[in-house]
């Protein structure tokens, strides 16, 4: 009886010491820095399925940049621009929502805007002060022949204008009067 209670008390023991030391829990920082210099974005797969979130880092060459209880989840992959200090992400692979995110009064990100386009666009970039143009091409010569022209104004993160024009061999020059005028 003794040696049972022996053998027992030892596995007692070494089941309570592998518990308490065998699994060491990577401790992540779940605190958001507010105001951190950095935004990036993370696709983070797990069983197959990625998922996406644009979240803030205080550092980027040392330590660990995770999405553990902050940042924002995106619906899909995304291309990113930034526009003054709003970062546009607009859908990529066959997405064409976009939104932005900026920094709220306290320095943590939130989505500020939320719009669509008809088509995934090829181009999106910053072309005045207050105004992102993004341009749809065409794939192919069966899917027509009209560019479209987008201006999204920044600050509201919103569509403000829509153009289509025709492709043909001098679209440059008339890309030249699109930027200048702002597509009005």
């Amino acid at each position: 009886m003794k040696i049972y209670k022996s053998i027992l008390w030892s596995i007692l023991i070494v089941t309570g010491l592998f518990l308490t030391t065998g699994c060491e829990v990577e401790s992540y920082a779940i605190e958001e820095v507010p105001f951190s210099p950095y935004v990036v974005s993370l696709g983070i797969t797990s069983s197959g399925t990625t998922t996406y979130y644009v979240v803030m880092a205080d550092n980027l060459m040392e330590g660990t940049i995770n999405a553990v209880g902050k940042g924002i989840e995106q619906n899909g992959f995304h291309d990113y621009e930034q526009g003054n200090q709003t970062i546009f992400c607009v859908g990529g692979l066959g997405v064409t929502s976009a939104k932005a995110v900026t920094r709220n009064a306290a320095g943590y990100l939130q989505e500020t805007g939320d719009f669509v386009f008809d088509n995934s666009l090829r181009a999106f970039t910053q072309i005045t002060s207050n105004t992102m143009l993004g341009v749809e091409i065409p794939d192919n010569a069966e899917s027509g022949d009209l560019m479209t022209f987008y201006s999204v104004d920044i600050p509201s993160a919103s569509i403000t204008k829509k153009t289509d024009d025709l492709y043909s061999t001098d679209i440059g020059p008339r890309m030249a009067q699109y930027h200048r005028t702002g597509l009005q």
